[in-house]
């Protein structure tokens, strides 16, 4: 029988999501990287800004605070020796995990009132991670999403403000190599002694046999993943913010209650991990704000960026940047708040912070924003759902003005042809999106071939998207487009061309094992939503859908717009809209199951009803108002 629900699971849930949103790095596949080309190389492969970027924060914002000072200077050791570090990585989430958020002020919308629009990407799954609610108590009455299990919602509105998450991605998850004084390993160095590390024995339950009993050794910095010789992650230290104590209920608490911006900014201190890019509006005065909250780690430049020495304490944090530091907006001069994943200010923020940022997302929202005016519900519904891929505008010309077309095939010659006509939007019954994300990846990995030869022996990080693009722009005889498999020494040119043969060997084998079914880009991404237990017969497979990773609307294979909601507050009513992909039972057999999911996967979405009393308009609930 299912164990009492306790205030503990309701923890390990917030802990859970932590480990989902917070618990990635590159520390070890950084190092390996600047082990193997030198600091030089890597500084030019690795640059920490992409200088086009749209930072959360709009650029050239004043930072009115007094930094926060370093202890002193860290004595973080960067390897720049020839010699890569031989441990495995350990697994780190879906690079599909990220989210959109915006806010509109009254200045920008046809109706005077500010709009806010969200939808978390996450991995898609059934049951939906969502549970759509209404709670109203004497003190509050609030409309949005949940997980089962958690009190309250996590995303949505009350009677005055309306709010919407991004993960933030700043790196708050560090790893320290351990030396240990002899192979028993009882002892390890710190600052020139031998200290013990505290045992934990953790009990792990298994249904129908004894007890697993694991003995977990605590550092200074925090536990060891592993420590048998023969595995390749062993002695590392993880130092994570998630491991300490978090009340971030609290936060919530005061974002149910909270009647204005003033009163919402009273649960922020309390959000401290995952941290979140919050999107806020109010009806009180009409308040749009985005804050950057988290808790966040103080570091001198590159702490954290590679796998640090664990023997000194001079490399530990040097605390937390004050929560009055982290970077917020509140009605600014542009009229809207955004953001994607993507860095959260530009390099002149004070404070150094690394982590996992994207751009694409970001810089057409806010494109598209920026030009917008009078705008409506139906233009945030069309702007949620929008296909259009800035990476393929930016990389597609350089691709198709390389090839070689006298060299092609006549079938190969009709995907040239499809693909020069594209539009760079991920239209789900287009065969361009295919060619071009066939055509991409093995652009890539021809690139980066020295990189993909290192992979089965060594962890390390390949190069971002928008550097390859730039190389394939500014310097198409870099030593990298060589493919070294070959004797023959290539140019960006060569790369291309071979890579577009590749990618249409690829689709026309696609095309036999699909027996000869037309190149689409619904049906090549083939989007699925799996049951919670991986059974074929409660899942959603091959979902016909448009959309991938750096459009707005980011749906791949298995992650996308976990939740779609808009909610305009006006000063008398609140209109709002939904969706999901997913239904409110969790019962396979139940008709509502999935039943929104034809919705989401159309672009639609229903009225979320907010209502005063249970009584209040029941007869709504039967038939929702649907926007298609």
């Amino acid at each position: 029988e299912p164990e009492e629900w306790t205030p503990y699971k309701m923890a390990l849930i917030s802990k859970l999501m932590a480990d989902d949103l917070a618990n990635r790095g590159y520390d070890l596949e950084m190092s390996n990287a600047l082990a193997v080309f030198g600091r030089e190389v890597f500084d030019f492969l690795f640059p920490e800004y992409f200088p086009d970027q749209t930072p959360i924060i709009p650029k050239g914002t004043s930072w009115d605070f007094m930094p926060k000072q370093l202890r002193a200077e860290s004595k973080t050791t960067i390897n720049n020796s020839a010699e890569a570090l031989s441990y495995e990585a350990l697994p780190e989430p879906y690079p599909g995990i990220g989210s959109n958020n915006w806010a509109i002020s009254g200045a920008k919308s046809a109706s005077g009132n500010p709009i806010l629009c969200s939808d978390p990407h996450l991995k898609l799954g059934l049951p939906s991670i969502w549970y759509e609610i209404q709670v109203k108590t004497p003190s509050m009455n609030l409309y949005g999403i949940t997980i089962p299990g958690q009190p309250g919602i996590v995303m949505g509105f009350n009677e005055h403000v309306a709010w919407g998450f991004t993960n933030v991605g700043h790196d708050v998850a560090d790893w320290y190599a351990i030396k240990w004084k002899d192979e028993t390993k009882q002892e390890y160095e710190l600052n020139g002694e031998w200290v013990k590390p505290d045992i934990v024995v953790e009990e792990i339950k298994i249904k129908g046999q004894a007890a697993v009993k694991d003995s977990v050794a605590y550092t200074h910095w925090g536990p060891i993943v592993y420590t048998d010789e023969d595995h390749p992650k062993k002695d590392l230290a993880f130092r994570w913010l998630g491991h300490e104590p978090s009340d971030i209920l609290e936060g919530f608490y005061h974002f149910f209650k909270a009647k204005n911006y003033e009163e919402f900014k009273k649960g922020l201190p309390a959000f401290d991990c995952p941290a979140q890019n919050i999107a806020l509006i109010s009806r009180d005065k009409g308040d749009i704000a985005l804050f950057v909250q988290g808790k966040f780690p103080l570091k001198q430049k590159e702490q954290g960026r590679f796998v640090q020495d664990g023997s000194s304490t001079a490399n530990e944090w040097h605390g937390y940047i004050p929560q009055e530091h982290n970077p917020q907006v509140v009605n600014p001069e542009r009229n809207f708040v955004a953001s994607a994943n993507q860095h959260s200010t530009d390099p002149s923020y004070p404070y150094y912070y690394n982590g996992r940022f994207g751009h694409y997302r970001a810089r057409i929202i806010n494109s598209r924003l920026e030009a917008m005016d009078g705008i409506s519900i139906e233009d945030m519904m069309k702007l949620q759902t929008d296909n259009y891929s800035l990476k393929a505008e930016e990389a597609l010309p350089l691709l198709l003005e390389k090839v070689d077309k006298s060299l092609l095939t006549k079938a190969e010659v009709v995907l040239y042809k499809a693909i020069s006509n594209w539009d760079y939007n991920y239209e789900k019954d287009e065969v361009a999106p295919a060619i071009f994300d066939a055509w991409w990846r093995s652009v890539y990995e021809f690139t980066w071939d020295e990189f993909y030869l290192l992979k089965d022996s060594l962890a390390i990080k390949t190069p971002e998207l928008w550097r390859t693009i730039h190389l394939l722009r500014d310097d198409p005889s870099n030593v990298f487009f060589d493919i070294r498999r070959t004797t023959a020494v290539e140019t960006a040119n060569e790369v291309v061309h071979d890579a577009f043969k590749d990618a249409c060997t690829k689709l026309f084998n696609w095309q036999k094992e699909n027996d000869d079914a037309a190149i689409r880009w619904g049906a090549y991404k083939a989007t699925k939503i799996e049951h919670l237990a991986r059974i074929p017969q409660f899942s959603a497979l091959n979902i016909d859908v448009g959309g991938d990773r750096k459009s707005i609307n980011a749906i791949s294979k298995q992650h996308g717009p976990s939740w779609r909601m808009i909610v305009e507050m006006g000063k008398d009513s609140i209109v709002a809209y939904g969706v999901y992909p997913g239904g409110q039972s969790g019962n396979p057999g139940s008709p509502h199951y999935d039943d929104f999911l034809e919705y989401w996967k159309e672009g639609k979405y229903y009225s979320l009803l907010f209502m005063q009393s249970p009584e209040e308009e029941s007869d709504r609930i039967i038939s929702r108002q649907v926007w298609n």
